[in-house]
């Protein structure tokens, strides 16, 4: 009896260690399942862009070139961006960009060609 109870115990143990580390392995290297996928990922992988709007962090740190930090202060200051260019002409909506620290005249270019600044 003592050795089943062992045997449920250990077994118990392996289930929850490779459930934790599955769970590293995934929030590491951001693997997700095809059913995991979102519009985001969907969008900037046929060419299309992003829309800020409904984007995540996560979703913004897909694109090359923004960090988790520029991330997390586009994703906290997104409605106040989208709410400014609403008010400039299409070819310089991405000047908003530039007031996020850490973005510049060539990463606002840049990173407009994957993020829509529209709220549609």
């Amino acid at each position: 009896m003592a050795n089943r109870h062992l045997s449920l115990t250990l077994l118990t143990l392996m289930v929850i260690i490779v459930s934790l580390t599955w769970e590293i392995l995934n929030t590491k290297c951001h693997v997700r399942w095809p059913s995991q996928i979102n519009n985001s990922e969907e969008s900037l992988a046929m060419g299309k862009k992003m829309d800020l709007f409904s984007a995540t962090t996560y979703d913004l740190s897909l694109v090359s070139g923004i960090s988790a930090d520029i991330a997390e202060r586009l994703y906290s200051k997104k409605e106040d961006l989208i709410f400014k260019a609403r008010k400039l002409p299409i070819g310089q909506k991405h000047l908003v960009l530039e007031d996020i620290k850490g973005i510049g005249v060539k990463k606002s270019r840049l990173f407009s060609q994957y993020i829509s600044l529209e709220n549609d």
